[in-house]
């Protein structure tokens, strides 16, 4: 009888334990080669960058599969990061950021800063690139 409880309690736990997706996405993107006079962090990139608004269901899982790699740990601190693309998720589950520079990204939902790879800043480029401000 133990044998059947406990994969039941696992697989109740997977279908229950998995984060919600976002239902949208507040998006600050400046083009990764843009150069500045200072660092831009969070508050900057809310002033300085095109925002937009997603909600769009199959863009936003777009996004989502974009931003799923594997991650390259990065030293460098996510207060530390001179930011082009900002993301602030939003879901059931509350607000997560993802933000990323020219050289790492930080990915708040795993609470870990990576480093950035030539396809997945070529991926994010092409996605965000010609985007319309809200």
């Amino acid at each position: 009888m133990r044998e059947r409880a406990l994969p039941i309690v696992a697989l109740a736990c997977v279908s229950g334990c998995v984060a919600q997706p976002p239902k949208s996405a507040d998006v600050y993107f400046r083009p990764f080669e843009a150069t500045s006079i200072a660092r831009l962090d969070e508050s900057m990139m809310v002033k300085a960058g095109s925002a937009f608004h997603i909600s769009d269901a199959a863009r936003l899982s777009r996004i989502l599969a974009i931003i799923d790699v594997p991650c390259a740990p990065s030293p460098r601190a996510p207060d530390k990061m001179d930011l082009r693309l900002l993301i602030y998720f939003s879901g059931d589950d509350g607000r997560t950021t993802w933000k990323a520079s020219r050289f790492e990204y930080y990915d708040g939902s795993k609470g870990k800063t990576c480093d950035m790879t030539p396809a997945l800043l070529e991926a994010l480029s092409k996605e965000f690139t010609g985007e319309q401000p809200r």
